[in-house]
């Protein structure tokens, strides 16, 4: 039977309960239509799913407001019951919502949150700008296309633009067009590299005027707000002295390499030069040796004689090896690397030796340390060294030379020793010390 006979149709009760219902409904349909307005207009607006469930809730319980008014005239329980569980099924989920929900929204910030967060965001904005404004360099906000969206005055002043047309450039208008392959390949590398968040580089820029400047430019990307933060500083006045620095190491290398050249050929003239006289003086020592030959009381002056022709011929000796060793290091590229010094000797004397087989020859090689070198150099060295000790012990019954060498100050230093000698004045000349000493320079060099 229809609801109304259990208000025993009476006016009073019948219509209390059906305007009733009705308000409730108007309320319920009107409600959900508001929260789905509120969330079309406020697209930032999170928890939607948990709006859009109360809207369906309240909107099911309407309609069995609506439901109840018609069965006091018409009885559609079964319909109503079907809707009732409806009702019921939407507000078991917006229940369930609600707890998965409910855990956030505790958090959500009370409003004097909001005030204070609000307030720090306002100061530190401040900051920011305060801090971008007073930047002795030029700072930028750009976008990820590179357009400028705020700069500071430094950036003007660096560019001569305003802050107004700097609004409406992009990054590459302002660049040097033989550095714009580089900007991009920066913007590429930035595009790619999700976690690389900082790159540093140096560019030129262009400024209103045409004219160029260098800058180190350092790029921060800005995940979140979707920008990058640009710092660029001028370097142009370094740049120009490193430029002329390097200029003028270029041209004191080229008037190094060319005062090499004419001290190579300084040395070859003199080298070449003193060899004349030298033979001179040697040729009249042996003239006049034969003209004093077998007068009386000559014994000293022949004696004199013998140590100036002997001298002569050891001058150009070592006036030989000079010119050789100036040739050697002139015409040939300075190789460092490790040399056995112990085996470069023994090798050298097992050549030079084969010119003495006349001669008994106790040579003595000690374990000499290794040496850091050009190898050809070393071997000359070592050639002459050698060299001189069998020609002038070759004069002695028994040829007798010793090789030692030893480490001092990080240094190897070289020493060979033989039994020639000449006597003048009761003095005993060893003319194997002059290489050693050279040696010992030539080695020092080399490990340096």
């Amino acid at each position: 039977m229809p609801h109304g006979h259990c208000y025993f149709w009476k006016p009073g009760v019948l219509w209390t309960n059906v305007l009733g219902d009705g308000v409730i409904a108007l309320s319920y349909f009107i409600i959900p239509f508001l929260l789905i307005r509120f969330l079309q207009k406020r697209k930032e607006i999170k928890f939607r799913n948990i709006f859009i469930a109360f809207a369906a809730f309240i909107l099911a319980c309407g309609t069995t407001h609506l439901i109840d008014i018609i069965s006091v005239w018409h009885p559609v329980y079964r319909f109503e019951g079907l809707v009732k569980v409806i009702t019921a099924a939407i507000s078991i989920a917006t229940v369930g919502g609600l707890f998965y929900y409910f855990p956030i929204i505790l958090k959500i910030p009370t409003p004097e949150a909001w005030t204070d967060a609000k307030e720090q965001v306002l100061r530190s904005d401040h900051r920011f700008k305060t801090l971008m404004e007073n930047a002795p360099t030029g700072v930028a906000i750009t976008s990820y296309e590179g357009m400028f969206l705020e700069v500071n005055e430094a950036m003007c002043r660096l560019f001569n633009y305003d802050k107004v047309a700097f609004s409406k450039l992009n990054f590459i208008d302002v660049t040097h067009p033989s550095d714009v392959t580089k900007s991009l390949n920066v913007q590429m590398e930035l595009d790619e590299d999700t976690e690389r968040g900082f790159v540093q580089f140096e560019k030129r820029y262009l400024r209103k005027d045409g004219s160029s400047f260098w800058a180190l430019v350092g790029v921060t990307r800005m995940q979140e707000e979707r920008c990058n933060l640009v710092n660029i500083t001028d370097i142009t006045a370094r740049k120009l002295s490193e430029q002329q620095l390097e200029s003028t190491v270029e041209a004191r290398t080229k008037a190094l390499a060319a005062s090499n050249k004419d001290l190579e050929n300084f040395i070859y003239v003199i080298t070449h030069d003193l060899r004349v006289p030298l033979h001179n003086l040697g040729g009249l020592s042996s003239v006049l040796k034969e003209a004093l030959s077998g007068k009386e009381n000559s014994q000293d002056a022949l004696n004199a004689l013998q140590m100036i022709g002997e001298n002569a011929h050891k001058m150009d000796a070592l006036v030989t090896d000079l010119l050789q060793f100036s040739r050697t290091t002139g015409q040939q590229n300075i190789v460092k690397k490790t040399v056995n010094v112990n085996a470069l000797m023994q090798e050298v004397f097992d050549e030079l030796k084969q010119n003495y087989r006349h001669k008994k020859i106790d040579f003595h090689l000690q374990d000499i340390p290794e040496a850091y070198g050009d190898p050809a150099a070393l071997r000359q060295v070592c050639h002459n060294l050698i060299s001189n000790a069998l020609k002038y012990a070759s004069k002695e019954p028994q040829i007798r030379i010793e090789v030692i060498g030893w480490v001092e100050d990080g240094h190897s230093v070289y020493k060979v020793k033989d039994n020639g000698s000449a006597s003048t004045n009761g003095t005993a000349i060893n003319f194997s010390s002059f290489f050693s000493a050279y040696t010992t320079q030539m080695s020092s060099r080399g490990q340096a």
